[in-house]
């Protein structure tokens, strides 16, 4: 994401990137531009949370994701303990309201992949130990691909 484009002798495709201005063509021209058809992004992202210290029955949420650009994302969630963590997936159309996109989902000693059911600008993860007992350590991986 973002760049500079130095020079460019032809251009068939713009794929992954905005054109909104150009100023200046230096040593060429342009000869035609046709009607865009679709703009499409191929770019991969990931994002990763690890260590997390989960201490309490109470939600936590983690920092959101902005998916609202991407065709597919996932949330890897690992469990390193053998104490249960419930861990959930919620999606806001604004980053300020949440809602539960699925059911709490419970995990204990394994790691699991969570896909939303639901479409929302974004989406975060949020996690409580199921029972009050000793402290468990997640790890949490955002991945995407637009």
């Amino acid at each position: 994401m973002g760049g500079t484009i130095d020079e460019v002798t032809t251009v068939e495709n713009l794929v992954g990137g905005t054109l909104n201005t150009v100023e200046t063509i230096l040593g060429g021209t342009i000869d035609e531009v046709t009607t865009v058809v679709s703009i499409s992004q191929q770019n991969f992202v990931e994002d990763e949370e690890l260590g997390i210290v989960v201490s309490s029955t109470e939600f936590t949420e983690l920092d959101s994701q902005d998916s609202q650009f991407f065709k597919v994302y996932t949330f890897f969630v690992e469990n390193e303990s053998t104490d249960t963590v419930e861990v959930q997936l919620q999606i806001s159309p604004n980053d300020s309201v949440y809602v539960d996109d699925s059911p709490a989902i419970e995990i204990s000693e394994q790691a699991d992949a969570i896909v939303p059911q639901k479409f929302g600008n974004y989406t975060r993860i949020r996690y409580r130990l199921a029972d009050d007992t000793d402290d468990a350590t997640l790890n949490v991986w955002f991945n995407a691909q637009g």
